[in-house]
């Protein structure tokens, strides 16, 4: 029956480690919509039975949970973000690859503090592309080449003028991007050590 079907799957998810569960995400999403719809198309007379009612609140918190489990694994989710969780939901997970199991995260009340999780998921992704960019500024900047020509008698102690416009506009453009990024307070930490850098 459906109502079994439903509850041993859900209890089989709630068992599958973590790291299974993200490689297995949208197959659930796909599985746990077709419940959804199964449920639907029960007779209306079954409505009020407190069993109909527990296998519909089962499939809907389910449904509801997904989307945030679908962010929380996304590979930008650093072990600051997943702490962040943590302390939004008020529990302490162990983190261990081997050892998280959905269940562990089910238990953690992520509903209650949806709006908050997926803050912190939207961040971690943020962070992720903001990083990916200052990786590919320093690398810019490291293979910028300073060419000195000499000054009276003293030797090559003055760069050179067409070089040095082209490498003051370079500098401006990126402390301006830089200065963007912090005002955005996304990954202040890298573009604050970047920025002394510069």
């Amino acid at each position: 029956s459906l109502y079994v079907n439903v509850f041993q799957t859900v209890e089989q998810y709630s068992d599958t480690l973590w790291v299974d569960v993200i490689a297995k995400i949208d197959s659930m999403a796909e599985q746990v919509n077709g419940f959804q719809a199964l449920c639907k198309k029960l007779p209306k007379a079954l409505h009020e039975w407190e069993a109909y009612q527990s296998l519909k609140k089962s499939i809907d918190n389910f449904i509801e949970v997904l989307p945030l489990l679908q962010q929380m694994s996304h590979k930008a989710m650093r072990g600051r973000h997943w702490t962040q969780i943590m302390e939004v939901c008020n529990t302490t997970i162990n983190m261990d690859t081997e050892t998280l199991k959905l269940e562990s995260l089910l238990g953690m009340g992520l509903l209650d503090k949806a709006e908050e999780v997926e803050e912190i998921c939207n961040a971690s992704v943020k962070e992720q592309q903001i990083e990916a960019k200052l990786k590919q500024l320093g690398e810019d900047w490291q293979d910028t080449a300073f060419v000195f020509q000499n000054f009276k008698n003293r030797g090559p102690v003055m760069l050179k003028g067409a070089e040095l416009q082209e490498i003051m506009e370079k500098l401006e453009d990126s402390q301006m991007t830089l200065v963007r990024w912090l005002q955005t307070g996304t990954a202040l930490h890298s573009v604050r050590r970047c920025r002394r850098g510069l």
